[in-house]
């Protein structure tokens, strides 16, 4: 499902992290939760364990977060509009898969990603 029309050039810089999660709900996203921003922390909006769009706290877009599996995070540009965010989420999440595929075929222990491919 796309983004809708009238929101995929919406300017998303000032949004807070449930008021994005709406708007990713709106666009076809399947959003699992979010969490506040901390004194440490910025916060985030949860896609699948391993996928989250992270707001920064001090200025900036969000951008999205991928867990590699392997103790290593991979992060995306910052994104001003909502279409550019979906299009990198949805990138983030096939690519998650194909990782996770591949470690399936590996014989890798999977405990963390259970779940993953079945949204």
């Amino acid at each position: 499902m796309k983004a809708p029309t009238s929101n995929i050039n919406l300017r998303i810089a000032a949004y807070s992290e449930i008021e994005l999660a709406e708007l990713l709900r709106q666009a076809g996203v399947a959003v699992t939760g979010t969490t506040p921003a901390t004194d440490v922390e910025d916060a985030t909006v949860e896609i699948t364990g391993l996928v989250h769009v992270q707001i920064p706290s001090f200025g900036g877009a969000p951008g999205v977060v991928r867990d590699c599996q392997d103790g290593s995070f991979m992060f995306s540009d910052e994104f001003t509009t909502l279409g550019k965010l979906v299009e990198s989420i949805r990138h983030n999440l096939e690519q998650a898969d194909q990782e996770t595929l591949q470690k399936v075929a590996d014989g890798e222990d999977l405990a963390m990603s259970s779940g993953l491919i079945a949204r």
